[in-house]
């Protein structure tokens, strides 16, 4: 299969793909082919270190080459994306080969990849059958976020609402969430 590599924090020419074996589920995983992945600010952040300046960016820095790796990221990036169910491991029940999904792999990335596996613990959804794959391989990014801040603004049906910068990830997310 082939994935996406960092041979070193920096900018996109960082990123190289290469050729790895496809991987096998455990007893608790799914493997996912993925059929489409999202770029977000999370993911640009990790790949370059931007972590801003001054001691607290030097702090952030350290912190995430210390999770990560510390020469180079030791992870495919990518955090989230949607694709097909094609194994499941023999103690994994909350899918079945062949659903369409959506995921977020959280701090263990991985999505940049033909093929993804993730736990049971971690955060798999159904894909809608209206959205394309491209589309939702961005909600668990901008989905979830623009969720928790409708829900904290305590949005009711038949209220009105103004989402200002509606062209990014969580604005777009919460003009859908929010109809």
């Amino acid at each position: 299969m082939r994935a996406v590599i960092a041979d070193a924090y920096g900018a996109p020419e960082v990123l190289r793909i290469v050729e790895f074996s496809k991987p096998t589920p455990k007893s608790n995983e799914v493997l996912i082919r993925v059929k489409a992945a999202s770029l977000n600010s999370g993911d640009v952040r990790m790949r370059s270190l931007d972590a801003g300046d001054g001691l607290k960016g030097a702090v952030s820095k350290l912190i995430v080459r210390l999770l990560l790796g510390i020469i180079k990221p030791k992870n495919t990036p990518g955090s989230v994306f949607s694709g097909i169910v094609e194994a499941v491991g023999e103690d994994f029940s909350r899918f079945k080969v062949g659903d369409e999904v959506f995921a977020t792999t959280g701090m263990d990335f991985g999505a940049f990849a033909e093929y993804c596996v993730l736990s049971d613990k971690q955060a798999i959804a159904l894909k809608p059958k209206n959205a394309s794959f491209e589309e939702a391989s961005t909600l668990p990014f901008g989905g979830n976020a623009a969720l928790y801040f409708l829900r904290k603004a305590d949005i009711a049906i038949g209220k009105k609402v103004f989402i200002y910068g509606s062209t990014g990830a969580v604005g777009a997310s919460a003009v859908q969430v929010s109809k």
